[in-house]
């Protein structure tokens, strides 16, 4: 028997009920992952090229070891933007850090996992994060529509609401 929502933390605000990421950047692995405690869903696409899906299949399972309550789906022949409609396959210059991979060795502390440089400010200006960055980013970006992929991502993300969302005893439920 499920348990009955909660949408209050414990420090009694409110809390959101879930959470879905769309083609996520996953390039920051932290060494703790601390979540709301919600359910995640993570949505990436196989052939997406801006960022690394293969990146959030292991940050994913990184995380369920941690306790969080997380799931990744892979679409097949999906492309970054595989859900605008209209936005046929394209391709243009721009910063790309899909091979990039900062992992926190310590509190605050990180290594880009290509280099090897540690870097104090993983998301900063600093000096070690651009030499590890021109290590590690490359300049091409692209995506495109995918109907197939559009469609059952939104199948599967009306699914996860329902079920997440679906009250333990169903007398909740009102006409």
């Amino acid at each position: 028997m499920r348990t009955p929502l909660n949408f209050v933390n414990k420090d009694g605000h409110a809390r959101f009920a879930l959470h879905i990421a769309m083609y996520p950047s996953c390039d920051s692995f932290r060494l703790k992952f601390i979540t709301t405690g919600s359910p995640i869903k993570v949505l990436v696409g196989e052939k997406d090229v801006y960022v690394n899906p293969h990146a959030c299949i292991d940050m994913v399972a990184q995380y369920k070891k941690d306790g969080a309550d997380v799931d990744v789906t892979m679409l097949p022949d999906a492309e970054h933007g595989w859900d605008v409609v209209g936005a046929r396959h394209w391709k243009r210059s721009g910063q790309n850090y899909s091979k990039c991979r900062f992992v926190e060795v310590s509190p605050r502390v990180w290594v880009e996992s290509k280099s090897g440089i540690k870097v104090e400010d993983e998301k900063g200006a600093s000096a070690e994060r651009k030499k590890a960055l021109s290590q590690c980013m490359t300049f091409e970006v692209s995506g495109g529509y995918n109907p197939d992929a559009a469609t059952k991502s939104f199948s599967m993300i009306a699914d996860y609401i329902r079920t997440i969302l679906k009250p333990a005893d169903e007398s909740q439920l009102r006409n």
